[in-house]
């Protein structure tokens, strides 16, 4: 046996350090998001817009954030002053207009950008091994976000929100079992509240 196999990054194997519990969960968790793949050069093709979606679409996110904090400031969460808060935002408020269209657009835009993403990270084959755990985030984020886009139609109370949820609702009756997310009293509760909303217009 010669120096150089008898010996481990400088050590011989009796004296190379036992890798703790700690470091093996870590290499595999790195094994399956593929965290460690990050350091190293961007290469040429991915420098595009397609290969760019994810960032774009964690800046309409953090556009969504800030404005969302803002907006919230001034926004009643009851039904009955939930869209005359909105409008108030809107008319009343100074930059309310432009505030509620740059959430409006950024929730638009973090949408469509994750979705096209999804598209590009299948067509190219990029959720596969080692990346699989990445995939999975990803299509949870995207339901989230789905999940999003409806509570924020719901949240300003008009025309579209309340149909919006009762649209929910009536899907939820239809699925039996899987909309039992919404319980019996709650479609009580949904459909009164729409019915009083539209006496109230």
């Amino acid at each position: 046996m010669t120096d150089e196999s008898a010996t481990m990054g400088g050590q011989t194997p009796t004296q190379a350090p036992r890798r703790g519990r700690a470091r093996r969960l870590l290499d595999v968790i790195d094994e399956r998001l593929g965290i460690g793949a990050l350091g190293y050069a961007v290469p040429e093709h991915a420098n595009s817009l397609a290969w760019s979606l994810g960032g774009v679409t964690a800046a309409a996110f953090g556009l969504l954030v800030v404005s969302g904090i803002l907006l919230v400031q001034f926004y009643s969460p009851t039904p009955e002053t939930a869209n005359q808060s909105v409008r108030g935002i809107v008319t009343d408020l100074w930059g309310g207009s432009v505030l509620r269209g740059v959430h409006f657009w950024a929730s638009q835009a973090m949408y469509v950008a994750a979705a096209l993403h999804l598209i590009r990270v299948f067509v190219t084959g990029s959720f596969k091994r080692p990346r699989e755990g990445n995939w999975l985030i990803g299509v949870a984020l995207f339901a989230l976000i789905t999940l999003a886009l409806f509570t924020g139609t719901v949240l300003k109370w008009d025309q579209e929100g309340f149909e919006a949820l009762g649209h929910n609702v009536e899907i939820g009756d239809l699925l039996g079992g899987p909309g039992s997310g919404f319980p019996p009293s709650s479609r009580i509760k949904c459909r009164s509240l729409c019915e009083s909303t539209v006496r109230m217009w």
